[in-house]
This record gives C-alpha cells, sequence and structure tokens, in this order.
C-alpha cells in the first residue's frame, strides 16, 4: 500500500494507491483527496487514472467548514483535516475511509485557538501534529486505537521575529512534519527565518524543543520535505522565492545551499510568493511551487551532495498554485489552482 498526503485545490490534497479501503476493481487508480479551505463544501474527492493521467470530476465526500491540509494514514483508512464541522466543537477532526470512499466522522478536538494551518501524522500515527500560522504556535494531540483524538498533549509557543517588518513582525509556523528517524519534528517558521527541530515523546505524545536551524534574514521558510535518503532536507522560501537545502542528522540541519527557485527581478508588478515544495520519490529532483507568476520550478538534486542544480519553470495552467503533489508512482504532478479552483495533470519524464 502506498500512500502519500499531497496538496491541491485551494488548501489539502491526499493521494493514495493502491489503498486497501478502495474498491477492488480499480487496481489502476487512485484516490485523490482535496481540501477546499475556505472556497468550497468541505473535503472532496476525485480519482487518477495511473495510467493515462486522467483526472475524474471532484465530488463532495464530507462537508465541514474551512477544510484544509488532509493527512491519511498509511493504511488508507483514516483521513485528517483541518476545519470545523457544524455545531461540534473543535478545529480538527479525525474520519474513517470506508471502501465505498466515503468518509465516516470519527471525532473533532481543539488543538488550540484560531485555525490550524497544517497537519501531520507521527511515524507511529498515535500522534496528530498541527502548526498554527496565526497563533504562533504548535501542538500535538494523542490519537486512540479507534482514531479519536484527544486534547493536546504539547502547546508551545514560538518566539521571536526577523527583518520583514510586514510579514516577520511576530512568529508564523506553516508547516510541521516528523524527520526520518521518527525521532524529531521539523517547523519551519515564517516569522522567525528559522526550521525548528523538536524531539518528539511518542508515549507521552509532547514535543520539547531541541534545536533550530536559520535560513537567511528575509527568506521567509514556510514548507519542508525531507530526500527519500534521509539525509538531506529542503526548505522553500515564501518570501525570497528561495530553496535552502540542509544536511540531516541526529536532529540537527546544517545549511548546505540556499538556490533561487525564480529571480526577484523577474517579479516585476506581480505578487509572487512560494507556497509547496516536493521530492520527486527517485530523489532525483525536486519541485517548487511559485504563486504569482503561477509556475512550478523544476531541479535537479546531485546524488552526491545533495545540492540543487536548476532545470526549468512550467506554467502551472491555472491561477496561484498554493499547492501541488506528485503521485507515489512519480509518473504525475498535479497543480492545483487555487484562484482558478482547477487542478493541471503533468506527466513527469523520468530522465529530465
Amino acid at each position: 500500500m502506498l500512500c502519500l498526503t499531497l496538496v491541491a485545490l485551494l488548501s489539502g490534497l491526499a493521494v493514495c494507491v493502491p489503498a486497501d479501503a478502495a474498491p477492488p476493481e480499480s487496481p489502476n487508480t487512485a484516490t485523490v483527496w482535496i481540501g477546499t479551505r475556505g472556497g468550497g463544501q468541505g473535503i472532496y474527492r476525485a480519482s487518477l487514472n495511473l495510467e493515462t493521467g486522467k483526472l475524474s470530476e471532484a465530488e463532495l465526500a464530507f462537508e465541514m467548514e474551512g477544510a484544509g491540509f488532509l493527512s491519511i494514514d498509511r493504511g488508507g483508512s483514516r483521513l485528517y483535516s483541518i476545519g470545523s464541522i457544524g455545531e461540534q466543537e473543535g478545529n480538527v477532526a479525525s474520519f474513517r475511509i470506508n471502501r465505498d470512499r466515503s468518509l465516516t466522522l470519527i471525532s473533532t478536538a481543539t488543538s488550540g485557538p484560531g485555525r490550524a494551518t497544517h497537519l501531520a501524522l507521527s511515524p507511529d500515527e498515535r500522534t496528530l501534529l498541527l502548526a498554527h500560522y496565526g497563533g504562533g504556535f504548535v501542538a500535538s494531540l494523542p490519537i486512540s486505537d479507534t482514531g479519536e483524538l484527544s486534547a493536546p498533549a504539547s502547546h508551545i509557543d514560538h518566539v521571536g521575529s526577523s527583518v520583514n517588518t510586514a510579514r516577520q513582525s511576530k512568529p508564523h509556523p506553516h508547516w510541521i512534519g516528523a524527520t526520518p528517524d521518527g525521532q524529531y519534528v521539523v517547523v519551519p517558521d515564517l516569522g522567525t527565518d528559522e526550521v525548528v527541530v523538536y524531539r518528539l515523546d511518542g508515549t507521552k505524545h509532547t514535543l520539547d524543543r531541541f534545536g533550530a536551524a536559520k535560513v537567511p534574514p528575509g527568506s521567509g521558510p514556510r514548507h519542508l520535505k525531507f530526500h527519500p535518503n534521509g539525509n538531506w532536507a529542503y526548505v522553500v522560501n515564501e518570501l525570497s522565492l528561495t530553496v535552502t537545502a540542509f544536511r540531516y542528522e541526529d536532529g540537527v540541519l546544517e545549511p548546505l545551499q540556499t538556490i533561487s527557485a525564480l529571480p526577484m527581478s523577474d517579479t516585476k508588478d506581480v505578487l509572487t510568493t512560494a507556497s509547496e515544495i516536493r521530492v520527486h520519490p527517485s530523489g532525483q529532483y525536486l519541485y517548487a511551487g511559485i504563486r504569482g507568476h503561477d509556475v512550478i520550478a523544476v531541479f535537479r538534486v546531485d546524488q552526491q551532495n545533495g545540492k540543487l542544480t536548476f532545470v526549468e519553470r512550467e506554467p502551472i495552467r491555472g491561477s496561484w498554485p498554493r499547492n501541488f503533489g506528485i503521485d507515489p508512482t512519480g509518473r504525475w504532478l498535479l497543480a492545483a489552482g487555487a484562484d482558478s479552483s482547477s487542478i493541471s495533470v503533468f506527466r513527469i519524464a523520468p530522465d529530465t
């Protein structure tokens, strides 16, 4: 079972292939789960043909307000989403994915005041990790054997600021995820120009600050992904339109390189910000989304040292690529236009 959280449409997208919970008659089809943030009725689903790349029309799977980023367990049986449901309390929810791809609500919980921004599962799938951009904090929630969410075991406020007074006057944790070794959690903070590292206690479901890595002042680190070898990490910097590469070992991130995804001189009068970052499953290529210019920047990864070389920029055929994803087979890239409410599917040439 291959299952990878991706991102699309207005906020979050997840692709699973082949899912144990999916209908057995569709072995060449991946289920695409779509979060629509404030622009849709809730969580949607579609089907991706893994042979042709054709994406079906999206249909509403569960109605909820502010359905944002999504996370799916490795078995493809549970889905977790940011958002609220009717009169029920909470800003995050857990669901059971049924064999007909319908969703059954398991529980809701509150990760802290305000709307959460990003969420992820711990490696053992017993803890839900959340980053709050507006509130400037991170939280961790225990998950029961049946998928029910409990009150936060950790709530940690970030502190600090950086040089961009308009965007970096206070902390803004924007993404959260575990390290490949499963011992730590990393959080790019756009407001402080840091990637904060926490030690994860899986038994207590708690986070304890371990350290932090810096990016160049004014960069605004947004999202992070690890290379499949577990030794390199890459952060897309929203404000400077760059990618910073790190060497990773035992909770320590050592900067290797910062490379432009789009020269600032090319932005002209167009509001331009970086969004998502993805590493190809082969580990040979890296992709960064650029909103405003509405392109995906492509880089080749040096397999000896992890450094990047620019390859191309490809228009997404849509507007404002807040997020995009790569299917687990590595054949298709799904680029979402938040303002165009569209998803464009691209074939990835494996040699280039």
